[in-house]
């Protein structure tokens, strides 16, 4: 079976994908069969758009449950963000996923560029950074913040490391995907510290007592810990919190000498986290600027 490279997206597919703007012209049923069909003859890139009318909704059948064995392309004909926005959340809503490996401008009229004043290049990019637009290229994907176990499939297929392994139900689910799809993930145990109630993570009690038991988790590579302080004005207060998991990853290093990460400290108490130990700091808005969590898409 020939196989060949999309652009530098790192998605490596049989030549042959499955164009799906013709199944808008028949029935569900006959749709979902034949994209299917061609899934089981080895196709797995999969390409529709916003415009093929109810394209995406047949693929998103088609593949629900299997999301993670096909690429999907799909494309926006938006001449502005708030049309981006609008096609994109339609798009993932239609294909019953979270992702889309390959997201297109539809046979725009004009190139999108940086600070053109359509807000589409800087749309395409945020959608990116969010994870909502999944290429396969270089670096590696980290997932921060809590895991709801349903997404465990899909965590796994898409982060090279899950850094909020916060529960054993999550590890359990995790350690359950990773074995169907061949793999050995990465993760972090998220250790609560500061025992926040509006956090997750394993209590100090609890992470003592996971610890003897993580080699029954036959696909999870556990690489250390993730420690997140209290919000603080002066980060001197909360120099204990990083004090005390310099301490857990300390003990667990000599238990498991392969552990090899400590994640402590963000843009905000990153340095006293360093001081403190960290070997991986977590620093988002110094490097990306602050987010505005009143826009809603």
């Amino acid at each position: 079976m020939d196989m060949v490279t999309l652009g530098s997206t790192g998605i490596t597919v049989n030549k042959n994908g499955f164009g799906a703007l013709p199944i808008q012209r028949i029935s569900q049923e006959d749709a979902v069969y034949l994209a299917r069909k061609a899934y089981r003859a080895g196709i797995r890139f999969f390409d529709t758009a916003r415009a093929y009318t109810d394209s995406e909704v047949k693929l998103g059948e088609a593949f629900d449950g299997i999301r993670t064995e096909v690429y999907i392309a799909t494309k926006t004909a938006a001449q502005n963000a708030e049309d981006f926005w609008k096609d994109l959340h339609t798009s993932l809503t239609n294909l019953r996923t979270d992702y889309i490996d390959l997201y297109q401008f539809h046979n725009p009229a004009f190139c999108p560029k940086p600070g053109d004043g359509s807000g589409l290049y800087e749309a395409m990019q945020e959608a990116k950074a969010k994870r909502e637009i999944v290429g396969k290229g270089s670096g590696r994907w980290h997932l921060i913040g809590h895991l709801q176990t349903n997404k465990a499939k899909q965590a796994v297929a898409i982060f090279d490391m899950i850094e909020s392994a916060d529960s054993v139900h999550l590890m359990q689910a995790v350690d359950k995907e990773a074995a169907k799809a061949g793999k050995v993930q990465e993760i972090l145990l998220q250790v609560n510290i500061a025992r926040e109630e509006q956090k997750t993570g394993f209590s100090p009690e609890d992470y003592e007592a996971v610890v003897p038991e993580l080699d029954n988790f036959k696909n999870l590579h556990v690489r250390g810990l993730m420690v997140i302080a209290p919000a603080a004005e002066n980060s001197e207060d909360i120099r204990w919190v990083f004090a005390e998991g310099y301490k857990l990853y300390c003990k667990l290093k000599q238990q498991r000498p392969d552990i090899d990460i400590l994640s402590m400290g963000m843009t905000h108490d990153y340095e006293t986290a360093i001081e403190e130990g960290a070997n991986m700091v977590r620093i988002g808005t110094a490097l990306f600027g602050q987010r505005d969590y009143s826009l809603k898409f």
